[in-house]
């Protein structure tokens, strides 16, 4: 249980890419799990077409009941993220620490992330727009700016801590995990 809780719970040390991997999958399934149960919980998810007619006035008022819907879409994903960031940042900080980096990359990502909810609570991630009589919500260029930064970052990180192989032997950070 201690190894556990230190793969989970602690920024120090390294961790190889199988144990990075498995741990995330964990992580992001449970993730999911609790992000379906708060979102049926506030009936979110789902939209109304009302009769079942996909009428310009059916369509457009179900994208505006998304967009009135859109900062309670931010305050869970917040909530939810406040709880897993800190076993999710201890993973991806110790497998970058396998790759002799410090994980400062990973603080930007969280901020990233967390930046963007904030932009869909006050209302500046998206705004209405109509296509062909039809209201839809669209991006607002600022929160685009940020989900672009925010993309590239993470598959950055993707790619270097999910497949490019851990320093051998120690390094600043620790021992290697494959020896331990």
């Amino acid at each position: 249980m201690g190894k556990f809780l230190a793969r989970y719970f602690g920024h120090s040390g390294r961790v190889d890419r199988k144990t990075m991997w498995v741990g995330l999958i964990a992580l992001t399934i449970v993730f999911l799990v609790f992000q379906q149960i708060l979102y049926a919980l506030f009936g979110l998810g789902r939209i109304d077409f009302g009769s079942g007619d996909m009428t310009a006035a059916s369509l457009s008022a179900a994208s505006e009941n998304f967009i009135r819907q859109i900062p309670t879409y931010g305050w869970l994903n917040l909530i939810i993220l406040a709880g897993f960031a800190y076993p999710i940042s201890a993973l991806l900080f110790k497998r970058s620490h396998d790759l002799n980096k410090s994980g400062v990359l990973v603080i930007v990502a969280l901020a990233l992330t967390v930046f963007y909810y904030i932009l869909m609570i006050f209302g500046f991630a998206y705004t209405s727009g109509e296509i062909m009589g039809i209201i839809t919500p669209r991006p607002t260029l600022f929160s685009s700016a940020v989900q672009l930064i925010s993309g590239l970052l993470g598959l950055y990180l993707f790619v270097t801590l999910g497949f490019f192989a851990g320093t051998s032997g120690s390094n600043l950070y620790g021992t290697d995990p494959k020896t331990n």
